[in-house]
């Protein structure tokens, strides 16, 4: 994930939006699905924690 972030940042796009035009390419794909599958997690812990648990 550690090449993803400037790469993202030089496209102006998030991770998980990143295409072969953005310079992505062969092991940066599972990468991408990988990221995008943490941040989703993380993302739900926390509107969970938030909103009380309901």
């Amino acid at each position: 994930m550690f090449s993803l972030a400037p790469l993202a940042q030089s496209n102006a796009s998030p991770i998980r939006d990143l295409k072969s035009s953005d310079g992505i390419f062969g092991a940066h794909y599972s990468q991408s699905k990988d990221y995008s599958a943490i941040f989703d997690k993380v993302s739900e812990n926390i509107a969970m924690r938030a909103g009380g648990g309901n």
